[in-house]
C-alpha cells in the first residue's frame, strides 16, 4: 500500500513541450507519486497520449525523479493514503485528473478542481511556483 500520495500540478498551456499547439495541456496537467513501506517509489503520468508507469526503489534515482518533478512543477501537494482502495466511477470521462484523484477517492475532472478538493480535504501544499520564481512552504 502507498504510504503518502503526492501530486504534481502544471500550469495550463497553449503549446506541449515540442512547441506545438496541443489542446491536451489547455487545463494544465498533473501527475502522482508516491512510496510504499519499503521505500519503493511508483511514478504516474496519466498523458493523454499515454499512461506512463515508472518504479523506482534505488535512491539516486528516486531523488533525481523527485528533483525534475520540483524543477517543472507548477504546485505540489501531499496527502496521506487512508484509503487503500481505488475508485474510479464508471462513465467517467478520463482525464489526468480523475485517474489521479482515483488514487485517493476523489473525483475531479480537471487537474484545478482536483488540486483544490486535495487541499480542502488535508493535503499539504509543499512548494508553488509565484510570479516571481519558487516559494517553498515554511520557508521565507
Amino acid at each position: 500500500m502507498i504510504v503518502e500520495w503526492f501530486f504534481g500540478f502544471h500550469r495550463p498551456r497553449l503549446r506541449n513541450f515540442k512547441g506545438k499547439i496541443d489542446a491536451r495541456y489547455w487545463l494544465g496537467h498533473c501527475e502522482a507519486w508516491g512510496y510504499n513501506a519499503d521505500d519503493t517509489w511508483v511514478f504516474l503520468d496519466p498523458q493523454g497520449r499515454g499512461f506512463k508507469i515508472r518504479v523506482m526503489h534505488r535512491h539516486d534515482e528516486v531523488l533525481t525523479q523527485l528533483e525534475a518533478y520540483y524543477a517543472i512543477c507548477e504546485s505540489i501537494v501531499k496527502i496521506k493514503n487512508d484509503e487503500p482502495e481505488f475508485d474510479l466511477p464508471p462513465f467517467t470521462l478520463m482525464s489526468c485528473a480523475s485517474i489521479c484523484g482515483a488514487l485517493v477517492n476523489i473525483r475531479a475532472l480537471m487537474p484545478s478542481t482536483l488540486k483544490r478538493k486535495l487541499l480542502s480535504n488535508g493535503a499539504e501544499l509543499l512548494h508553488e511556483r509565484s510570479d516571481h520564481g519558487w516559494r517553498i512552504q515554511g520557508r521565507s
